[in-house]
């Protein structure tokens, strides 16, 4: 996973082949984005805010929480 520079993201990682993109946040949860562009992945390592671009461009998309 690849730290990110957020008070509520921890880190992500992004497997390219089955386009998951993995978040895990500061509160301990780790949450899976099935089907999601390479892009957003990008995207959020390079945003100068990694919680803004989470939030207009990630949060709200279909998810599921690791047990």
């Amino acid at each position: 996973m690849i730290g990110l520079r957020s008070s509520n993201l921890y880190a992500c990682e992004y497997d390219e082949d089955k386009r998951v993109l993995a978040i895990a946040f500061r509160g301990g949860g780790l949450y899976y984005y099935d089907n999601c562009p390479k892009d957003l992945y990008v995207g959020l390592l390079t945003a100068p805010s990694s919680g803004k671009y989470f939030h207009a461009n990630i949060k709200g998309l279909p998810f599921r929480k690791a047990s």
